[in-house]
Parts: C-alpha cells; sequence; structure tokens
C-alpha cells in the first residue's frame, strides 16, 4: 500500500494570501517544501481523500490519472476539504471522459448533503454518486474496508476520520480532529495495528491544541496512548500533516520540533509505500 499526501495545508494554505506574519515570511523565502496546498491525500492509485479546490493543481503537479479514481473519502463539508464548485466541473457539461464507472464519493450527513445538490442538481450523476457513511459502521468498497469514527471538529461539518485497510496494510488519517473520543480509541484497538498513521497538526509547535485540531505536542500524546495500547508500534509510521501558519512552524521549523523522534513531517508530494 501506498499514500501520497497531495497537498498538506489548512484552510488559507501555507504561506497564506495576504498574510505577513513571520511564519508565512519564513515559508516565501525558503520555498521548496515549506510551501503547502490544502490537504488531499491518494491512496493508491484509486482511493482519493477530500476534495478541495486545489485538487485540479494536485492532479496537475501529480500527473494522477482521473481514470483511475474509483472512491474519493470525504472528511467533512468545510470548503477546504470539499469544494461543491470542483465537483461541478467534473460534469459533462465542462469535461469529457472516457471512463465507464462513476466516482463513488462518501461522507457524512453534511458532506453527503453537498455532495448529493450537486449530483442531483446537474447532470454530474452520469459522473458521480452520494454514499452517507455513519461513524463506527464499516463499509467496503473496491477491496478497502473503511470504518470511518468520529473526529472532534465542527459538529456542524460532520466531520469523521478513516481507518483504511487492505491486502493486510492499514492507514489511519486523522484530519481535521482534536483528541479522539474515546470510542475511537476503542474502535482502533478493535481493529488492531496500524501500519501507517497520520494525525493533525494545524496547531504546529502551539502547546495544548485538543478541541477542533491539534499540535506536536498533542499529537505526540497521542502516538504514546495508541502505542500502549498496541494499536501502533515502533514499525510503524507516523505522520504529522494539515499545517497552518497560525502554528507558527514552516516544515523547517517542524524538523526541528520533532528532531530525535520517528515522526515524519509530511509535505505536498510526499508519497510513502509500506
Amino acid at each position: 500500500m501506498k499514500i501520497k499526501f497531495l497537498g498538506t495545508a489548512a484552510y488559507e494554505a501555507f504561506p497564506a494570501i495576504g498574510c505577513s506574519c513571520a511564519a508565512c515570511k519564513r515559508a516565501w523565502q525558503s520555498g521548496g517544501r515549506n510551501l503547502r496546498s490544502r490537504t488531499q491525500a491518494l491512496v493508491n492509485d484509486d482511493l482519493l481523500i477530500d476534495f478541495p479546490e486545489d485538487s485540479v493543481w494536485h492532479f496537475m503537479a501529480n500527473k494522477i490519472d482521473y481514470d483511475k479514481i474509483k472512491t474519493c473519502l470525504i472528511t467533512h463539508s468545510h470548503s477546504d476539504h470539499l469544494s461543491e464548485y470542483t465537483l461541478e466541473a467534473l460534469g459533462p457539461s465542462y469535461t469529457k471522459s472516457a471512463r465507464a464507472d462513476k466516482i463513488a464519493f462518501y461522507a457524512a450527513k453534511a458532506g453527503y448533503e453537498k455532495i448529493n445538490d450537486v449530483v442531483m442538481g446537474t447532470r454530474l450523476k452520469e459522473r458521480a454518486d452520494a454514499n452517507l457513511v455513519t461513524p463506527y459502521v464499516p463499509f467496503n468498497i473496491n477491496g478497502y474496508n473503511v470504518l470511518p469514527v468520529a473526529a472532534k471538529h465542527d459538529e456542524s461539518a460532520s466531520p469523521v476520520n478513516y481507518r483504511i485497510e487492505k491486502g493486510g496494510k492499514s492507514i489511519f488519517y486523522g484530519h481535521d480532529t482534536g483528541y479522539p473520543f474515546e470510542q475511537t480509541f476503542d474502535a482502533l484497538k478493535a481493529k488492531g495495528r496500524l501500519d501507517l498513521i497520520t494525525l493533525d497538526c494545524t496547531g504546529g509547535i502551539l502547546k495544548g491544541y485538543k478541541d477542533h485540531h491539534l499540535c506536536a505536542e498533542v499529537a505526540m500524546e497521542i502516538f504514546d496512548r495508541l502505542k500502549q495500547m498496541g494499536v501502533i508500534d515502533d514499525k510503524t509510521v507516523k505522520v504529522l500533516n494539515h499545517f497552518s501558519h497560525n502554528g507558527l512552524a514552516t516544515y523547517d521549523d517542524m524538523l526541528e520540533e520533532v528532531k530525535g523522534t520517528d515522526v515524519v513531517i509530511s509535505y505536498d508530494g510526499m508519497e510513502i509505500e509500506f
């Protein structure tokens, strides 16, 4: 299994347009991995996670074959994770597609309704369909076993995180969320060991972020707890992802923050195979 981090920033991207904070200035000056677009990921070549406006750029920059995408899991309905305008552009009024099958979008209530409005309100129903997910109710799609779990984020956006398993390999995709619910810890323990876990780090090097997002400090606490539970171990790939300039840390800064640990700091275009 492999995962490619197409974008790794929060809503405002990093550096943010029009911002002159110290973190944004450092990112502009340093360039490279310090420049981040909105968060999105691709598992293998056929399962997409989230659909922000930056999807267009991500597909071009990474030479992604859209026809291979079978499924898209949506974490929540916020526009930096689900852009209805970009979704509508998939329709036949704007594109000519040779693919015979539809792309299956999965989301909890708010995201599902947003997708369904676009699908049913346009000719996109020829290209896509909307599927409702319920936290802690697993489902199977195209060889993947998927477990959505409730995320601690804006409740009106119906946030979920996903445990994804295929071929004996497993991923936990933990964006956007604060400190996980106890039911989530229980559900992950019941499912067994993870090969890769990626957690939110919107708060960067700040302290105490645990309500709607995480920071490095709290993410490390979660890693430690999951290790004690036997959900992750020394061989599990541990990633921090989803960064904001409000967390005061560029990619280079975050490398210093996790120095001496086995934690990986994501960057746009990073691919991990395991």
